[in-house]
């Protein structure tokens, strides 16, 4: 049956190969509007990661609900001419004043007089109990409250360093520089196999054209997964470059058993036969490795499972780009005819 699907596919492009790449147009078209929503549901915050039902972490938020236990820290150095930290009590009295009563902010208290380096007072901490969760907007407002505090106190800094810490000061830091190794390692990735198939194949025709169809798989990915609501943290965002490196073979076996037939049949046939002898193989495989990630949902984590889903989605849009799309695009793109 699936020999007969296969034959059936490569019939119909054969006969009407524009009608498979108007529908992936319209493919596009329908799930661009889904890629705001994904935008809008990234989760900043690491401890979306964390399974909901462990002791440990059920306890954490316990302490969080009753007691607003988040704590955040200014911490301020003496440097330069600053020798003794408790010459910035003004400093940090002023910072205490504007943060009191503040939304989220439940408790501040200066330490000035407890840490010692080298004998020489010159670290003092500034706590800060917050009310935020893990909710990314709730920590973001706190992050900013504290920022502008230091910022209008300047006046009274008598030259000690302030840095922000706690753990959701660096949670935000953190997926900060997720995302940017995110854009870096995916650029990087989109540069390596390009550049490993154009040594493969020598032209310009057969690097794009493959390329461009798991694009298109990746944008309908992004697209679907926004319209069904899941949670993109920083486990899942690794999910792009892996489509781009998984998906991309599928369109080498296509580009490579085409040019093989292109040696002795035409266009149209070298289509026809290239889609029947692939079918089965990578329904297989896109099927096989789909079913490999699903099994990510079996877990404790749901990060984990929405990478799963993520990635079986890619994979088997990958597939139906590479069987239903690429083999027209190769017919169309095609420069001379026997």
């Amino acid at each position: 049956m699936i020999q007969r699907i296969a034959k059936r596919i490569g019939e119909q492009q054969e006969k009407n190969p524009k009608q498979f790449i108007l529908a992936f147009i319209i493919l596009i078209l329908i799930t661009i509007p889904g890629i705001p929503f994904l935008i809008g549901n990234v989760e900043a915050s690491l401890e979306q990661v964390l399974p909901e039902h462990v002791e440990s972490v059920e306890t954490m938020n316990h302490a969080r609900t009753h007691y607003s236990a988040d704590m955040v820290h200014i911490v301020l150095y003496a440097q330069g001419a600053i020798t003794d930290i408790r010459q910035a009590q003004d400093f940090a009295y002023e910072i205490q004043q504007r943060l009191e009563g503040k939304p989220k902010i439940t408790h501040v208290e200066a330490t000035l007089d407890t840490t010692r380096t080298n004998d020489a007072k010159t670290i003092g901490v500034i706590d800060i109990q917050a009310n935020t969760g893990t909710d990314t907007a709730n920590i973001q407002e706190v992050l900013h409250t504290i920022q502008e505090a230091i910022t209008y106190a300047e006046h009274t800094n008598p030259g000690v360093h302030t840095q922000i810490t706690g753990f959701a000061a660096i949670d935000q830091a953190t997926f900060s520089t997720i995302m940017s190794d995110f854009l870096r390692i995916t650029a990087i990735a989109m540069t390596l196999i390009l550049t490993i198939l154009y040594a493969l194949f020598r032209t310009i025709r057969n690097t794009l054209v493959p390329m461009a169809v798991v694009m298109v798989a990746l944008i309908a990915t992004m697209g679907i997964t926004g319209y069904l609501g899941i949670t993109i943290t920083v486990v899942t965002m690794v999910a792009a470059a892996m489509i781009l490196g998984l998906g991309i073979d599928f369109g080498i076996h296509t580009i490579h058993s085409y040019s093989e037939y292109r040696k002795k049949k035409t266009p149209p046939e070298a289509m026809k036969y290239t889609v029947e002898e692939l079918f089965r193989a990578q329904l297989a495989a896109s099927l096989t490795t789909s079913a490999g990630f699903l099994a990510l949902g079996l877990g404790v984590l749901p990060a984990m499972a929405n990478l799963g889903i993520v990635l079986a989605i890619g994979i088997l849009l990958t597939f139906l780009a590479s069987t239903l799309l690429l083999p027209p695009l190769l017919l169309l793109t095609e420069k001379t005819t026997t």
